[in-house]
């Protein structure tokens, strides 16, 4: 997992990731970029069942059943 900082060249790293999606998912590697992690009510937060960012919608899944799914 990549968390980058701002000014990191995270936009740069994000978009190589998506152009090489398939040769990664070849791999046995899955890229979940920004369009998939910052959805209104599916964020990390909510996905993973964070307190800080969960909204009134519960998570069908705990946070470490998510991450199985995810990897």
């Amino acid at each position: 997992m990549h968390i980058g900082a701002h000014k990191a060249a995270t936009t740069h790293l994000q978009r190589s990731l998506l152009a090489q999606q398939q040769a990664l998912s070849e791999a046995g590697i899955r890229y979940y970029g920004p369009d998939k992690l910052r959805r209104p009510n599916k964020g990390l937060g909510d996905i993973f069942g964070l307190d800080v960012y969960v909204n009134s919608r519960k998570p069908t899944r705990s946070g470490a059943d998510q991450a199985d799914f995810m990897f």
